[in-house]
């Protein structure tokens, strides 16, 4: 690609190994004739690397697909024939370091998969647990007991507590925006993607709140936990879907296959609105909590492979179709994993249901010999 020389000092020139040429002469990449001296720049592929040892293998899909607005070739506006490009004087060059920002790594991805894998998992737990213990009274259906107020609480208080960090650590990593929306004197728009992210965690945030006070002698109605619940998943899938605009083909089909968890649970969970402790609704619910985090775990590994892996080629047709039957795959582990947690539930219930009868009945058979031994003392004394 080609970048103007006067934006480009020889050190930066040595660290991004490029050289410094007439474009007339079509070294390297060259773009048409018009265009005036430049500095040019290879397009990095897998295994380039710079002076410094760092790996740019993206470099050229995030100045392509991220940049675009700022991105021209020649100074007639031209398109290079290989596809190259020219850099205007306004884009500066990228220091030395990550290309992206925010979420736009391996670990940002690990961290809210996390999450969501710790919640699905909960879930699986948690719902069937409660559904035996209804099973198990008087019409199959109990209000609000203490039990599940105390792990109603905990789950808010870990939410808001989940929040927390993700925001902390989308606004103060050492390339975050440290809650500035703007920079500069022309006020430009600064690192929106980790502001995205924050917003995200914020409304997970608020959901966790409304949980708490559910259950507080406040009075809120029972169902705006769910429904709170429900926006804050629909928010995230709100920006996620305009958050991968103008970039390379596995890049937005990968994100765009986390849309449909993200508002299938979305809508799962606004019935439960409707239709409280509904167990079937929950299991679903749990089992797209659980296909969300594998999820964001499978774009840490594909996108931002960790240790310097093989990068993927993010406009190759098959790659994508391999991640969309990766995708079913492990939608079927979640319901695999879900299948196992309540077959683990429903073996434990049973096993301290036995146990609690055979309680039961052995106060019985204790309070009926009791009653046995005091009838036949009165008989004896009656008889004296």
């Amino acid at each position: 690609m080609w970048l103007p020389a006067e934006r480009l000092g020889a050190n930066s020139l040595t660290d991004w190994g490029g050289s410094c040429s007439h474009p007339t002469g079509n070294q390297g990449f060259g773009c048409e004739t018009g265009a005036r001296s430049a500095c040019t720049l290879p397009l990095l592929s897998e295994g380039n690397t710079t002076a410094a040892g760092q790996t740019r293998h993206k470099w050229d899909t995030v100045i392509r697909n991220k940049f675009l607005k700022d991105i021209k070739c020649g100074v007639r506006g031209r398109r290079c024939k290989t596809g190259c490009v020219l850099i205007s004087a306004s884009f500066p060059l990228p220091p030395a370091g990550p290309l992206v920002e925010g979420m736009a790594n391996f670990k940002g991805h690990a961290l809210p998969g996390s999450f969501f894998l710790l919640f699905g998992l909960w879930w699986s737990i948690k719902y069937p647990l409660l559904y035996f213990w209804r099973k198990n009274r008087s019409g199959g259906h109990v209000q609000l007991n203490p039990d599940s107020q105390r792990l109603d609480l905990i789950e808010g208080v870990v939410k808001v507590v989940f929040s927390i960090v993700g925001i902390l650590a989308e606004q103060f990593v050492p390339d975050g925006p440290h809650l500035h929306l703007t920079q500069g004197e022309g006020h430009s728009w600064f690192k929106l993607m980790n502001w995205q992210h924050s917003t995200m965690y914020l409304f997970y945030g608020i959901s966790g709140v409304v949980d708490i006070l559910t259950i507080s002698p406040l009075g809120v109605p029972l169902g705006l936990d769910r429904l709170m619940l429900s926006v804050a998943v629909f928010i995230e899938g709100f920006l996620f879907y305009f958050h991968v605009h103008n970039r390379a083909p596995l890049d937005v089909h990968i994100h765009s296959l986390l849309l449909i968890a993200v508002f299938g649970g979305a809508f799962s969970i606004l019935l439960e609105v409707f239709q409280r402790d509904h167990i079937v609704l929950e299991l679903f619910r749990s089992s797209l909590a659980i296909l969300q985090g594998t999820w964001f775990w499978q774009i840490g590994f594909v996108l931002f492979p960790p240790g310097g892996g093989t990068a993927w080629d993010e406009s190759d047709h098959d790659n994508i179709m391999f991640i969309t039957m990766c995708f079913c795959w492990h939608y079927a582990t979640a319901l695999l994993i879900m299948a196992l947690n309540y077959a683990l539930v429903w073996c434990c219930v049973r096993r301290c249901a036995d146990r609690t009868g055979a309680d039961l009945e052995l106060g019985r058979l204790m309070k009926s010999s009791k009653n046995t031994s005091q009838k036949a003392l009165l008989q004896e004394s009656d008889e004296e």
